[in-house]
This record gives structure tokens, sequence and C-alpha cells, in this order.
């Protein structure tokens, strides 16, 4: 598969024309807030009050609860200090943002105040404002303490090792792909809506997923223990154990982030597990994206996550059963399991899929039988 990763907007890009989910190959492969941390990173426990600006639906007053809480972002790309003439403006992320805004759950958007203004007007338009309330935390992404400690590294790692093939994947981009773990730190420690879950939507993602305003039930009302995320590529301990090596590659595709749910009791789980891969990468001069991040959270913490298979396309659809993109999970996430020796991973995505699809053709059914 290509060195894929997904744009902030919810589109996937490649480096190469390998990657092709349309067709399937059936040959052997098996050879070759209110309140928030000071501490912006979340390693001291205490609320204090701080300086963003954090507004729901205009006033301050007690909240409902909520089995779930969306979790998403905005900022305006274009001011940061290292972007790019392909950083997207904010009419795109507007545009194609409007799908996830109108969702009527209740949200906490992470923003700055030139994106707040649109965001909360089109929320107003679309969303009854009592019975699906918004909180808004307004603050530059660059004055976060994490973004302020860590860009002049990721800068300098790149000086010295080169940059990536895409422009876009600047190092603001990155540390705002690395927010969005902080950002659900964050939340939770708020508690507004008092949920045993929260969704990370991308605000974007519209943009990439299959018939969202069809689909976000199926994960936004059933959310599963856990961190329920959808593992598109399989990728093993031999081939991540040189994180170096694997990083030379760009940023190949693995884990998805555009959008997954956490159950509340592992967010701090997530969370540490996350930046402490995040720093380690740091540490050895590589960093592409918060999913390769994630990749590597799988391999060394699997017990944290409940993985699903899918494509960027059918990360809302094939949330609780794979129904889609199937030979996409065959060619990317069944062969690479079974040449990776996890078959045990290969045989029960296979039961999954048969369970799935009774009307699957002979061919496929076949195949996975045959596992």
């Amino acid at each position: 598969m290509g060195n894929r990763f997904l744009d902030i907007s919810g589109e996937p890009t490649s480096s190469d024309d390998e990657y092709n989910s349309s067709s399937v190959d059936f040959t052997d492969r098996r050879s070759s807030a209110r309140t928030t941390s000071k501490d912006d990173l979340g390693f001291t426990a205490p609320l204090v009050p701080v300086k963003p600006s954090l507004i729901f639906n205009g006033e301050d007053k007690s909240t409902p609860s909520s089995p779930i809480t969306i979790v998403t972002m905005f900022f305006n790309m274009k001011i940061f200090k290292d972007s790019s003439p392909s950083t997207r403006p904010m009419d795109f992320y507007i545009q194609n943002g409007v799908e996830v805004i109108k969702l009527k759950y209740p949200m906490v958007i992470f923003c700055d105040e030139i994106t707040y203004g649109p965001l909360k007007e089109m929320r107003d338009q679309e969303v009854d404002s009592q019975q699906y309330p918004t909180h808004y935390i307004i603050k530059n992404l660059s004055e976060y303490e994490y973004y302020q400690n860590c860009w002049h590294i990721i800068d300098n790692n790149r000086k010295k090792n080169g940059y990536p093939a895409d422009n876009r994947n600047t190092v603001s981009y990155l540390l705002m792909g690395m927010f969005k773990p902080l950002a659900l730190s964050i939340v939770h420690k708020m508690n507004l809506f008092h949920s045993s879950h929260y969704a990370w939507v991308d605000l974007g993602c519209n943009h990439i997923v299959r018939n969202l305003a069809e689909n976000y039930k199926i994960m936004l009302d059933n959310p599963q223990p856990k961190v329920r995320t959808c593992y598109i590529h399989y990728r093993g301990k031999e081939e991540l154990s040189d994180m170096i090596k694997f990083m030379d590659q760009g940023g190949p595709c693995g884990v998805a982030s555009t959008a997954f749910t956490v159950e509340a009791d592992y967010v701090d789980r997530f969370y540490t597990s996350m930046f402490s891969i995040f720093f380690e990468k740091l540490t050895k001069g590589v960093g592409h994206t918060d999913e390769t991040v994630m990749t590597f959270c799988y391999d060394r913490y699997p017990e944290i996550f409940n993985i699903y298979q899918g494509d960027y396309y059918s990360i809302f659809s094939n949330y609780l059963e794979p129904v889609e993109d199937i030979d996409s999970i065959i060619n990317f996430f069944i062969w690479s399991a079974m040449n990776c020796g996890r078959n045990d991973l290969a045989k029960d995505v296979a039961a999954k899929i048969l369970n799935a699809n009774p009307g699957l053709d002979d061919g496929r059914k076949n195949f996975l039988r045959s596992l």
C-alpha cells in the first residue's frame, strides 16, 4: 500500500499509485473547558482557570448528560508561520464541515478567534442549542504549551533529516494532528456532559467518508468499549520494530484517525500512550502524522484498543461490522496480518465479513472460509 495519510480535510493522499481498494488479489502473498489543566499536556491532575475563552452556547449554565460527546477542532492553518501554498483555505473546511457541525449531539469544538464566528453561526442554524449544547474552546493552537515546546524540535529534525514530500505536511500540521488525544483529555477532565464515551470526528471528514449523513448513527448511537478505531493496513511488529526505518517511507497507512470513539475510562491511557510514542518519535528525529503514532500505539498497547476494519470511506459504515470495502480489508488487513504471522487476526476478520455479508460472492466466501 502506498504512503497515504489523511488530510485534515478528510482527503487521503498517497505518494504512489500502489493503493487500489477496488480490486482484490487472492493469490498467495504470505512470503513476501470551563476549566482546563494548567499543564496543556495533562501530566498534572489539578484543574485551574486558564486564559482561553470557553463559551457554552453563549452563557454559563448547568449541562445535561449524554452517552457520547463529539469532539472536533477547526484552526485557521493559513495563519501559521509554516503555512504552505498547498494549505487549504478556511472556506474549504467550512463547506465540508457542515455535515459534522449539524450532528445532533453535544459537541465540544476547539477553535481560534477567526474560526469561532463561522462555526457558531453554522451550528446555531443547524442545531437546537438547548437540546444539543455546544461548548467552544477559543485558543490558538500555537498558544498550547505542547505546540510551543515541540515546534522547533520537529523543525530542526526536518532540517537535518529531510522534509516530507507533501508540503501540506508541515510542522504545524503534525502538531495539529497530535492535538486530538490532548483535546480528548481536556474534554474528559471537563466532563461537561457526563458522557460514557467521546467521539473524535474530523471537521472535514465528509469530504472522504461515504454517506456521512446516512451512516453517522452507526458510530455515534452505538459507542463501543475501549478505543474503537478503523485499522486499514495492518503493520506487524517486525515492520514497526525499527521506527526510523519505517518512517523512511514517509507516512505508511495503518490506523485511521479520521473518526473514532474512546470510552471515558480509556481516555487517559490513550492520551499518555499516544504522547509517549510521539515524544519517542521526536527523540529519534522522525514524525509524519498522528495516524502513524496511532499505528505504533496499537502495536505497543493493543489492550486499550478495539479495532475494526475498512477504509477511509467506510469509517462510519463499518464501525459495528464490515459491510463495505471488503476488497480493501482482504488486501490490506487480512493478507498483511497473515504475512506478519497474525493468522488469528485474519481469521477473526474473515469470520466477521462472512457473518455480515451473507450475499458475498462465492469466490470471496471460499477464500475467507479457507483461512
